[in-house]
């Protein structure tokens, strides 16, 4: 928000990048800074090419969806829970 708000400065800069209808993607990046703490810069594009070495970076990053199925299931004795609900995989007897 604050970039879009520009408090502070002469000219209206950062907001104008914003709502560029020209720009149609942005890349980020952030680090560590010496002085200031922390540094982030925005980058915006018109478009946007990803090479080869990128790719491959990206698919190492990108978080693996966890697929593994639950398959034990632990009995439940329905004298124990009460008259709490007991969970549907248990049969009652």
């Amino acid at each position: 928000m604050d970039l879009f708000i520009d408090d502070g400065f002469t000219s209206r800069e950062h907001r104008m990048r914003l709502i560029n209808p020209d720009f149609k993607v942005a890349g980020l990046a952030s680090c560590a800074h010496r002085y200031l703490k922390h540094m982030s810069v925005i980058d915006y594009a018109e478009s946007m090419q990803v090479n080869q070495l990128a790719t491959e970076k990206i698919k190492k990053l990108q978080r693996k969806p966890d697929t593994s199925v639950v398959t034990q299931v632990t009995p439940v004795d329905p004298a124990e829970v009460g008259d709490h609900e007991v969970p549907k995989l248990v049969e009652r007897k």
